[in-house]
């Protein structure tokens, strides 16, 4: 038998766009699991979520792992009880997609949505550290009134 030479979605992204482990890790942006949903929008999550509060209304979508996600791999639904942890990389998508491999061009696909949600997170972020954040300054007054 040959070697799977599968890598996973994460590290398709590190080698192709580079930036994402970099993105992860600075100071300004604050960390958070980050969810990819199927359109290509971000959802970032500060605090502690399950997989079962993501999907609880919408039973036709799952929730993986990019660092599970390989080539010509079947896809695997976290299971609810699931929580996101911080500074990973998650994918909401429709249920369908659990029930075949992954072929490469929605490998592709699915690496171009994180890079460009990766990229607009970044963008925002950076949006934020130019802003330029003036003291409050206070003026006393002192009233003297001649008699």
């Amino acid at each position: 038998g040959g070697e799977s030479t599968a890598i996973s979605l994460f590290e398709f992204l590190l080698i192709r766009y580079g930036f994402m482990g970099g993105c992860l890790s600075c100071p300004e942006i604050r960390p958070a699991a980050m969810l990819i949903l199927d359109d290509g929008s971000l959802r970032e999550f500060v605090e502690p979520v399950k997989v079962a509060e993501i999907v609880r209304e919408i039973p036709d979508l799952f929730v993986c792992h990019s660092d599970r996600m390989a080539f010509d791999e079947y896809l695997s639904p976290l299971p609810a009880d699931v929580e996101l942890q911080v500074g990973q990389i998650y994918f909401l998508l429709p249920l369908i997609k659990s029930r075949y491999p992954l072929p490469a061009s929605d490998m592709a696909a699915l690496a171009v949505k994180a890079a460009a949600a990766m990229q607009t997170r970044q963008k925002k972020k950076k949006k934020w550290r130019r802003c330029k954040i003036s003291p409050m300054v206070e003026h006393h007054v002192s009233e003297e009134i001649d008699h």
